[in-house]
């Protein structure tokens, strides 16, 4: 049988849910295909760790680069990930006459403008199927982008629930923020930026503080509001109860640091399917989270979190307040969070899913 050879292209290799989801991906396609891997703007964590697992990386920045690679490899699947790399593989892959043209959405992406818009909705006519990751950026991508139902699939994010095991305790990252085992940790990992809702933690800790002096936050992340956010803790007078890390989180410990919370919270302003939740879900961690997105496809609120409207964080403090409060009900949705995360987003279903996806245009195509 003739090796199948497929390129991804990526605007970027940082750490990201993108980014995240193309190396799970990956690990699982490289003993079945030819992989490998172009990247427009910047190599980054992600693609260290590919070179690591043997997958070769090349800088492709420019729409002859780009071409001249597919033709030298013999490419026979495009993939592309995220907007740059999109319209650039999309164009360059009809140009080159690819026979299988695949795109993955996994972002709402509402900074588009009207221009982002029309090119994403005009070489869409040039993929063969988008592969997104929830309902509601299905509906977008068909109302906003215009792109045939037919060519959308949704494959939800999926978990690897024997890393993310709440039977592995770690206290390590509890100890290096200087906090005890009783200390009740409201706990995220995001990336400092304002899609994120990271401006607004200092108002919602400020918030849980006046019911609960003794709460402690400790947000993992980095990003653009990083020194905003110091500043605010300072003014706030915050230094006590949030503690903010300013650094990524190497895969490696993500299950350690999430031992460590009592709660998950993420105040997103946009969202698609945030892979933070169900990592803290497959952890038995109950869920805050603003209902954006595909949110609400993952959380079900009163069962295993609860759900904020957008912009309200004032009930939102009220909901940590309320989880604080119902020890009980909270280690409920702890459990049924993970029971959730089995059932409808596990890894093996993400992956089993992607598979059959290229086996059907495989079929079709070569």
């Amino acid at each position: 049988m003739k090796q199948i050879n497929v390129l991804h292209l990526i605007t970027s290799l940082n750490v990201g849910g993108t980014e995240k989801y193309l190396l799970t991906l990956i690990k699982e396609q490289k003993s079945k295909f030819n992989v490998l891997v172009g990247y427009i703007k910047e190599k980054g964590l992600i693609g260290k760790e590919l070179e690591e697992l043997g997958i070769k990386v090349y800088k492709l920045n420019s729409l002859y680069k780009i071409y001249r690679f597919i033709k030298i490899r013999k490419i026979d699947i495009l993939h592309t990930h995220l907007y740059r790399a999109n319209i650039l593989g999309r164009v360059i892959g009809k140009i080159a006459s690819l026979p299988i043209i695949i795109s993955s959405q996994q972002s709402i992406d509402n900074w588009k403008k009207f221009y982002h818009v029309w090119l994403d909705r005009f070489t869409a006519c040039f993929i063969d199927c988008i592969i997104t990751n929830s309902e509601v950026a299905k509906t977008i991508l068909s109302r906003r982008e215009k792109v045939d139902n037919r060519k959308i699939h949704v494959v939800y994010n999926g978990v690897n629930t024997n890393i993310f095991n709440p039977r592995v305790k770690v206290n390590l990252i509890r100890e290096k923020w200087g906090l005890g085992s009783k200390d009740f940790v409201v706990g995220s990992i995001l990336r400092l930026h304002q899609e994120k809702g990271a401006d607004y933690i200092p108002e919602i800790v400020l918030k849980v503080r006046e019911k609960i002096p003794e709460i402690k936050f400790l947000v993992v992340g980095d990003g653009p509001l990083k020194k905003r956010l110091e500043e605010k803790i300072k003014k706030l007078s915050l230094d006590k109860n949030f503690f903010l890390t300013g650094c990524r989180v190497p895969e490696d410990i993500l299950p350690a640091v999430l031992s460590s919370f009592d709660l998950f919270f993420l105040p997103s302003k946009e969202e698609s399917l945030p892979q933070a939740i169900l990592e803290a879900m497959a952890m038995e961690k109950p869920v805050v989270a603003t209902e954006v997105g595909g949110v609400a496809e993952v959380v079900l609120d009163g069962t295993t979190g609860k759900l904020v409207p957008s912009g309200d964080w004032l009930a939102f403090a009220e909901n940590i307040v309320w989880m604080f409060n119902h020890r009980e009900e909270r280690v409920k949705m702890g459990e049924e969070g993970r029971k959730r995360v089995i059932k409808l987003f596990s890894m093996d279903k993400m992956i089993n899913q992607t598979q059959k996806i290229y086996e059907d245009l495989i079929k079709d195509k070569l």
